[in-house]
């Protein structure tokens, strides 16, 4: 037996629900996307700030660099004009009082060192007091100037200064702390020059110290940026995941779930408008199922009275069929006494009947025989397209075949199938029957001893549209719907045998296969009859259009 796990506790509960939230869905997207975006601001920022505290320490240093070379070449002017290496001494020592000076030198016009003072400590290698580069530029235009150079591995910047007099009229040196402002070049002198190193260390440490600042900064940012991502979650997030349960649940069926609206913000309106929609389907809903049920209740109305109908009409049918057998039987007994009694009379008076008189007996005799054809043909109407054998795959051109093999064709008649014949899902008696209702009826009203039957077919979609044509007397367009009306002949009964139920019964065998005929004829132009036939049997009779 496997041991029993004892229940999670809360707070692991809680741990696993949270890991989830921080790392799976839109919650943890939301989330992280505004950590890294904060952790990203405050990075920009700090950067900028420290950035900005680099250039503003670099900017103080160029110049108090330049402004203590300034002086410090004002007042080395009188001890570089005599050469006074016990003067420079003090002043140079001042200068290296200030922070972060490490050099300070005065140079005649030669670039020769009068005097040089170094801060404890600083190497003895040190980068030139004056490069030629920099003595020309000062010459050039009297200005103090500054460079970045390496003193002991580490950058410094060194500055350097023009010691200038001016020359009065008389050619008399005058010392001056600044040149008149309107004196021009041409009256001052170079007499030498002063440099300055100032170590950057300070600078360093300085921004260092700003860094660490906004190192700082940044770390407080991060516990900062997690309690705006997390409230910002809770209320953003927390409602798209609230409506993405909804939804799913509302996918599966259940309408009765909605989302629990806070506020009036974007999230809230759209909220609102889903729990709107959700409520307008769950009335369609409530609709429709009532509709279905109400459908469904006629539905099983309506089978179970067609179910009764279709009883009622079977049970009407078999009484019918019964009905035209027992009439038909009936019927035909009397008749058959009747055409016997008549040759028993024509036997038994022999010569003492007249010429009219075995007239009227043959004549009496074929209207008995007419009667029988007409009880026959009624019996055969009521039976066409009840079959029961079940629909096969039919040749079409084999069935026609053996049809025309059946029907007694003069020498002079020929029967042509000028298509391709298609394979047809069908009862075959019944569309044999057609056909030879068809081809029969086209060579016994033929006016000529002599004529041409031509059978075509089309395909028609779901159905094949057969074609009959002969080129016999034709038919007046008056008469195209009485010849497929029962007992209707346009012939008189006493010069052609016929019964007029031939093309009711093969109408009604079309019609019962779910197609339609039709007749294109005109008097004396020949006749076409076109009927439609399904390609398979079941199909839907809607689809069916008219030949």
């Amino acid at each position: 037996m496997l041991p029993l796990t004892p229940d999670a506790s809360p707070k692991t509960t809680l741990g696993i629900r949270l890991r989830q939230s921080l790392l799976h869905g839109i919650r943890a997207r939301v989330f992280w996307s505004v950590v890294a975006l904060v952790v990203l601001l405050a990075g920009v920022l700090t950067t900028a700030l420290v950035y900005q505290r680099v250039m503003s320490l670099q900017q103080q240093i160029k110049e108090r660099g330049l402004s203590v070379t300034r002086g410090l070449a004002r007042a080395s002017e009188l001890g570089v004009l005599t050469g006074n290496n016990g003067f420079l001494v003090p002043v140079m020592e001042s200068v290296l009082d200030e922070p972060d000076m490490i050099v300070a030198a005065a140079l005649d016009t030669d670039a020769a060192v009068i005097r040089l003072v170094t801060a404890p400590k600083t190497s003895t290698q040190l980068p030139s007091l004056l490069p030629e580069v920099v003595r020309q530029q000062i010459m050039h235009d009297f200005m103090p100037t500054w460079r970045e150079v390496v003193v002991e591995g580490e950058s410094a910047y060194q500055f350097w200064a023009p010691v200038v007099t001016v020359k009065a009229l008389e050619n008399e040196a005058l010392l001056l702390d600044d040149a008149p402002a309107g004196s021009s070049a041409t009256h001052r002198t170079i007499i030498g020059y002063v440099t300055l190193t100032l170590s950057l260390d300070g600078i360093r440490d300085r921004i260092w110290a700003a860094l660490t600042a906004a190192l700082v900064i940044l770390a407080l940012f991060l516990p900062i940026s997690f309690i705006m991502a997390y409230l910002l979650v809770g209320s953003v997030a927390r409602p798209l995941a609230q409506l993405a349960r909804v939804t799913q649940a509302v996918g599966q069926g259940d309408l009765r779930q909605r989302i629990d609206v806070r506020g009036d913000d974007e999230i809230a309106q759209l909220a609102m408008a889903f729990n709107g929609m959700i409520t307008e389907i769950h009335d369609r809903d409530q609709a429709l199922r009532a509709a279905h049920d109400g459908l469904e209740r006629r539905v099983v109305e309506r089978t179970a009275e067609l179910a009764r109908n279709n009883t009622a009409l079977e049970r009407r049918n078999r009484d019918l069929d019964q009905f035209a057998y027992v009439a038909a039987h009936d019927l035909k007994t009397p008749l058959r006494g009747i055409s016997s009694l008549a040759s028993w009379i024509a036997e038994d008076l022999g010569a003492q009947l007249s010429a009219e008189g075995r007239t009227q007996m043959q004549l009496l005799q074929g209207r008995v025989r007419r009667a029988e054809k007409l009880i026959d043909a009624l019996r055969e109407y009521t039976r066409a397209g009840c079959s029961n054998a079940l629909p096969r795959i039919v040749e079409s051109r084999a069935l026609i075949e053996k049809v025309v093999s059946g029907v007694e064709i003069p020498a002079g008649f020929t029967v042509t199938m000028i298509t391709d014949m298609p394979q047809v899902e069908t009862v075959p008696e019944s569309l044999e029957q057609v056909f030879f209702q068809l081809i029969d009826n086209a060579i016994r009203f033929h006016h000529h001893r002599e004529g041409r039957i031509e059978i075509d077919c089309e395909d028609g979609g779901n159905q094949w549209v057969f074609t009959v044509t002969d080129d016999g007397p034709g038919i007046a367009p008056q008469f195209h719907d009485k010849i497929f009306e029962i007992f209707q002949t346009l012939h008189a009964k006493d010069k052609m045998e016929t019964t007029g139920v031939g093309l009711p019964v093969i109408k009604k065998i079309i019609e019962e296969h779910g197609g339609q005929i039709s007749v294109i004829s005109d008097e004396g132009c020949g006749t076409s009859f076109c009927f439609t036939w399904l390609k398979k049997a079941g199909q839907n009779e809607g689809s069916v259009s008219t030949a």
